[in-house]
């Protein structure tokens, strides 16, 4: 019983991950790819976190000339693009926000990337 007791005791920390990330992010991406991104990729993880509250902004649509966006509802509580279920990518995604004339814009990981570069 004592062997199993120790064993437990060593286990248990390697079990048991820091997870270093933020807990909202798990609205779009499960906790193996969070882990997966702090150990091999934590410039990528950054980025996410930084997108949290600086990954999206909503414009005036403006002239959007021959783009057929699709169209997305957008609650009061919507404050990330988590909030949505929605990722960020390699390019800027555009929305259509239901009921209103304006255009939700999701920012790509360039963009982040150089908006955390020019701080």
């Amino acid at each position: 019983m004592k062997i199993l007791a120790i064993l437990a005791i060593m286990i248990l920390p390697a079990g048991v991950s820091a997870q270093n990330y933020d807990q909202r992010l798990l609205s779009s991406y499960d906790a193996a790819s969070l882990n997966q991104f702090e150990k091999e990729d934590p410039q990528t993880l950054k980025l996410l976190t930084y997108a949290l509250d600086n990954g999206m902004y909503i414009t005036e649509n403006g002239h959007v000339k021959g783009m057929q966006l699709t169209e997305i509802e957008l609650p009061e509580n919507a404050n990330s693009f988590v909030d949505l279920n929605l990722r960020i990518t390699d390019q800027n995604q555009y929305f259509k926000v239901k009921g209103e004339d304006k255009i939700l814009v999701v920012k790509s990981f360039w963009v982040l990337n150089n908006e955390i570069e020019n701080k």
